[in-house]
């Protein structure tokens, strides 16, 4: 049946836990590129494209009036947005120093993704490359820029404006989780 084929429904109820509540730094979630969906996009593959960088601090995000921990954005994604497959994109350093916070969630929907520092036009191009492989013909994308090394959130940018062209993919949102100011 279509409901025991499609990756939507096996992955259902999948979460990350939300650990326990201490005083930590607090985040909120700005940055929210609101679109509707249409028939399509009921049984497209909903992938959020997530960045990791190389110090995991103890952080709270509030979205629509709830609050929600984690050491990296993507451990709070886990817990608020619905999704189907999480590609975190790191470097040798952010993989081992921040991957096994993810890693514990034990939530297979959440895959590493390794990728260069991107501090040569090769590199980028490389990570442009390495992305636009990853996600298929209407698809739906959530990019979170939260822990983009240097220019690498910019490219986030134009990976939806190829992606929404060439691919056909919806666009869900961009999402950076910013430090409370």
């Amino acid at each position: 049946s279509l409901e025991a084929a499609h990756p939507r429904w096996q992955a259902a109820g999948l979460r990350g836990g939300r650990g326990e509540t201490r005083p930590v730094e607090k985040r909120i979630l700005v940055g929210v590129l609101p679109t509707y969906l249409n028939a399509r996009e009921v049984f497209c593959m909903h992938q959020v494209i997530t960045f990791l960088g190389k110090r995991p601090i103890k952080t709270q995000y509030r979205w629509r009036n709830n609050v929600y921990e984690g050491e990296v954005f993507a451990q709070a994604l886990c817990q608020f947005l619905d999704f189907d497959r999480m590609l975190v994109l790191t470097t040798d350093e952010a993989r081992n120093s921040t991957w096994p916070v993810l890693e514990r969630l034990h939530d297979p929907r959440i895959e590493c993704v390794p990728i260069e520092i991107g501090d040569s036009p090769v590199q980028l191009w490389g990570l442009f490359d390495a992305v636009i492989q990853l996600i298929q013909e209407d698809d739906a994308v959530t990019f979170d820029i939260t822990h983009g090394l240097r220019s690498i959130p910019f490219m986030a940018f134009l990976f939806a404006a190829y992606l929404k062209t060439a691919k056909r993919v919806s666009i869900r949102a961009i999402l950076y989780g910013a430090l409370e100011l």
